[in-house]
């Protein structure tokens, strides 16, 4: 892969582009509360590598494994920057963030006709060994260009041994598979113009809009006036929206949305489903989403990723098995307009957000949605 492409790559994927508001640049990426915590490692065969997004440049950091025909991004989240923010409720943003950080990277790979593929359920101090010593906790990676991937593995084993991790979910989230497998992520196929133009719009998303484009091969729902639908039609009638506007932890303009797009999953809490399955399920749900957010900018649609989720059972809410359709992370869709980040303009809750992926106050529980499911 040459050089110039892959910049370009982390250009379109992860560099600040945006206004700033107050102290912070805004990225390609979105992030709750703009915190930003994922860190991009580089590894090619001209050594390793720091991606500054502020300055969008490469910053060597020594000789390392060097893989043939292409480079591999390796990311890894900074957790403090987003605990000053939310505290003890960061762990879900801080994954959603990192599946959305690979959604831009397998997006900007597409737009410019690499290969792409992603690693969720490695361990990371495979990683680790593979980056050497870096601030914050590798989590997962991805490959760019037109070689196969690299076992990583054998090759972390050859580096030594990683440091304990001292963050208490993070240590426990970093052990994974040894010999995970390389996956092709879905992604959306747009022009360039889309990346680059895409912001976080504000509130509010009132209209009508079609969610079918956006729905299409995958598995989220889509709350609607007049039902619940996913892409083979109608699964729920009634109006959700209002209940998931206390669901998402008081985001009041969800009640008169136009759609709000959720991905769900079987048991979205750790202690339920294991630290592996839960580091898994939001990483494909922050793709998913970020997936969400390309194709509506490129339909000329208003979107803005909404985390925030807790315990929201929307199977449960429809009738069905309590655990197996909790809510992970959302997006809310609206007709075309002018409502993006711009100017250091304010956000949901006041916040300056480019985002919407994270918490927002805590508000009562669940009102869940009509029970008469199809």
């Amino acid at each position: 892969m040459r050089t110039s492409t892959l910049r370009e790559l982390l250009r379109l994927s992860l560099a600040a582009a945006g206004p700033a508001v107050g102290s912070v640049r805004l990225r390609r990426v979105p992030s709750a509360g703009a915190r930003y915590p994922v860190d991009a490692h580089v590894l090619t065969s001209g050594g390793r590598f720091f991606y500054d997004p502020l300055g969008d440049d490469l910053t060597g950091r020594g000789s390392g494994p060097a893989p043939a025909g292409g480079a591999l991004i390796v990311l890894a989240l900074v957790p403090e920057r987003t605990e000053r923010k939310y505290g003890s409720r960061s762990l879900p943003s801080l994954l959603l963030d990192l599946g959305h950080a690979l959604g831009a990277v397998a997006a900007a790979a597409a737009v410019l006709g690499v290969g792409c593929r992603v690693l969720l359920e490695t361990d990371g101090s495979t990683l680790e060994r593979l980056t050497g010593p870096v601030e914050g906790y590798p989590l997962a990676a991805a490959w760019v260009g037109d070689g196969p991937p690299p076992a990583l593995a054998e090759a972390g084993r050859r580096r030594g041994a990683a440091r304990s991790w001292s963050h208490p979910d993070l240590a426990r989230l970093g052990p994974g598979t040894r010999d995970a497998v390389w996956e092709a992520p879905e992604t959306a196929h747009v022009e360039t113009e889309t990346i680059t133009r895409r912001r976080s719009a504000f509130p509010p998303f009132t209209g009508e809009v079609d969610p079918a484009p956006l729905l299409a091969g995958t598995r989220l729902v889509a709350a609607l006036p007049d039902g619940l639908y996913d892409a083979t039609g109608l699964v729920g009638r009634g109006d959700a929206r209002p209940a998931l506007a206390v669901w998402a932890h008081g985001q009041p303009f969800l009640a008169d949305a136009a759609a709000v797009l959720l991905y769900t999953t079987p048991h979205a809490a750790a202690e339920r489903t294991g630290w592996l399955a839960y580091r898994v399920a939001c990483l494909r749900a922050g793709m998913a989403v970020h997936r969400v957010l390309l194709l509506a900018q490129a339909r000329g649609l208003r979107a803005r990723a909404i985390g925030s989720w807790g315990e929201a059972d929307l199977g449960a809410a429809l009738g069905g098995t309590p655990g197996e359709r909790v809510i992970v992370h959302g997006a809310v869709v609206g007709p075309g307009g002018d409502g993006a980040c711009r100017d250091g303009a304010n956000g949901a809750n006041g916040a300056h957000r480019d985002d919407g992926v994270g918490s927002g106050t805590d508000a009562g529980g669940p009102a869940g949605p009509g029970r008469d499911a199809k």
